[in-house]
């Protein structure tokens, strides 16, 4: 009977000095989580703004890494959820055949986009290169794909109206110079006796 009671009080002590320990560490990773620190964290990237003369390639860097200071409760935020970045891409400059945002320039407009108690202290890198490319431009006929069939005695009269008749390609020069015209997608139409329109 004694020793079951000293058990439970045993126990009890246990439990207790659990629960304090735990409350403890609990303060203590708190009151740590408010101090500022410095660390490196990753900013996902979103361009905008894009020059009508200009298109975003494939291989263009979606990600950055900076190095930041605040509290320890907004690097625990960054390092679950990656901070987003609106970037500005009419800001670039072209120098030695390639397209570049300055660091100056990148900070500028992160920095508008963090709250006041983060410090954006610098980036990985002097100068940022974008993957763009010049935009070439050009009128391509429109050519519908077409197999119509008509009632006995029926026939077309006259040429097809399409609409539009042209339309205006973007893209990569060496890529649209080989283009002469765009297809629509076939359109059958049956037993036809008359007017008639359709969409594709």
């Amino acid at each position: 009977m004694e020793s079951t009671l000293f058990s439970g009080l045993n126990k009890r002590k246990a439990r207790n000095f659990s629960i304090f320990l735990a409350c403890s560490l609990f303060a203590w990773f708190l009151s740590n989580l408010s101090d500022s620190y410095e660390s490196r964290t990753i900013f996902i990237l979103n361009y905008k703004n894009l020059p009508d003369s200009l298109l975003l390639g494939n291989k263009a860097n979606k990600t950055l890494e900076g190095k930041v200071r605040t509290s320890g409760f907004q690097l625990l935020y960054f390092n679950v959820f990656s901070k987003r970045m609106d970037i500005d891409i009419s800001k670039v400059i072209y120098r030695d055949g390639q397209y570049l945002l300055t660091e100056d320039v990148l900070k500028k407009q992160m920095e508008r986009q963090l709250s006041q108690n983060v410090s954006l202290l610098d980036l990985d890198g002097n100068q940022w290169p974008v993957d763009l490319y010049q935009v070439a431009q050009k009128v391509l006929p429109v050519k519908p794909q077409t197999e119509f069939k008509f009632e006995p005695n029926y026939i077309l009269d006259g040429a097809l109206e399409v609409s539009p008749d042209s339309i205006l390609v973007k893209g990569p020069a060496r890529e649209i110079d080989s283009i002469n015209e765009v297809k629509t997608n076939p359109i059958v139409l049956k037993d036809i006796s008359e007017d008639f329109s359709s969409e594709t």
